[in-house]
């Protein structure tokens, strides 16, 4: 299995010489590039913030007929540093190319990107976990010994790490450049929300009952991404409680089900909305790890409803995002901003200053650039 063979090649070679990034570096990512999962604008966004800063970033692997603005290759030779960014065991490049990899760049340039907590032990809250046995048929063990091999530095994008060898980076950012601008608060839409539906029907549901009384003000609402229609079968016959769908509250609300679209498409689809959930799968909020989403929603001509633990939502959007806090009443969010929108966008844009002045996508490459350093 793929997870193995990488503890079993992972190499000890150490870089010769000192990184210092006085005529800019060559970066290779390697990972999954999906068109609607796994945060694929953040690396667009690298890409960009790296040229900007004098650096080159190149995906690893054959290119995607969708994905024309990102550069890939082949090769693994030639690259400063190396940076693997893992959610699936499919993230792992098949062999010769692991292997050339680890060969040709040493460890100690080597850093892994843990985006969903899979360097700790089994961690369960509610029906969410980090290590999904059924489904990838590798224990926890198998996740901490491969990420070491591939690197002695494992981060993860949580300001508080769970396990002792984690370090912490939160990879994602926010593209001031991006920001959709302020348009009419007559919208298509009152409420919707985008992600693709595993662990987050209880969070949806909660939003979308909360709002429900006010339907008739808000407007039409809507949830797009993978298996909002209904529970898909193979979850069923797995009995993996990951994927949830009510379809008599769907129906009775309406709340309108789409399927998933271009990570490109991202920022116009949340700006033809009122109110945007800004939610988490319940092992995220336990982790404290944050997603592409948490600064995304930002970015786009809506009022975010924050429904993340509030320590977390103020650690990340400072203060100003208390009036947008939804708590245990993401109903009051709702009803605030329908009788004062002006107050709410107030806020947003509070949360966007401090969100361009902590958490650009340029500061976050410099960030990355120091721990390669390192």
């Amino acid at each position: 299995m793929k997870i193995l063979l990488v503890s079993r090649i992972g190499q000890e070679r150490r870089a010769p010489y000192s990184m210092r990034w006085r005529n800019g570096m060559r970066l290779l990512f390697v990972g999954k590039v999906d068109a609607s999962a796994y945060g694929a604008a953040t690396f667009e966004r690298y890409v960009s913030a790296g040229k900007e800063l004098g650096h080159e970033v190149v995906m690893f692997g054959e290119r995607p007929n969708d994905f024309w603005n990102l550069p890939f290759t082949t090769e693994t030779k030639g690259f400063d540093a190396v940076v693997f960014v893992v959610y699936q065991t499919t993230d792992f490049p098949d062999l010769p190319y692991l292997a050339q990899l680890l060969d040709n760049v040493p460890k100690d340039r080597r850093v892994v990107i843990d985006p969903t907590g899979r360097f700790n032990e089994t961690i369960r809250v509610d029906d969410d976990f980090n290590h999904l046995e059924k489904l990838d048929g590798h224990q926890g063990w198998e996740w901490i010994d491969a990420m070491r091999a591939v690197s002695t530095r494992i981060y993860q994008p949580t300001l508080k790490p769970r396990h002792e060898e984690a370090r912490s980076f939160l990879f994602y950012g926010y593209d001031p450049s991006h920001v959709a601008p302020r348009g009419s608060w007559d919208k298509p839409y009152g409420l919707g929300y985008i992600g693709n539906n595993w662990q987050r029907w209880a969070q949806i549901k909660r939003v979308i009952e909360a709002a429900e009384p006010m339907k008739a003000e808000l407007g039409k609402m809507r949830v797009a991404g993978w298996d909002w229609e209904k529970t898909p079968q193979w979850i069923i016959d797995l009995g993996v409680p990951g994927i949830l769908v009510e379809r008599e509250l769907l129906e009775r609300v309406p709340v309108e089900a789409w399927g998933p679209l271009r990570y490109n498409e991202l920022i116009g689809y949340l700006s033809e909305h009122r109110f945007t959930p800004v939610l988490q799968r319940p092992l995220f909020n336990e982790l404290g790890l944050v997603t592409n989403r948490v600064f995304e929603t930002f970015m786009a001509d809506t009022i975010p409803l924050v429904s993340i633990p509030e320590e977390l939502a103020v650690s990340i959007y400072g203060d100003g995002v208390k009036p947008l806090l939804a708590g245990d009443d993401p109903g009051r969010v709702v009803k605030d901003g329908l009788a004062h929108p002006e107050r709410a966008f107030e806020a947003v844009s509070k949360v966007r200053q401090h969100l361009a002045a902590e958490h650009s996508m340029k500061k976050r490459f410099a960030q990355l650039a120091e721990i390669l350093e390192g």
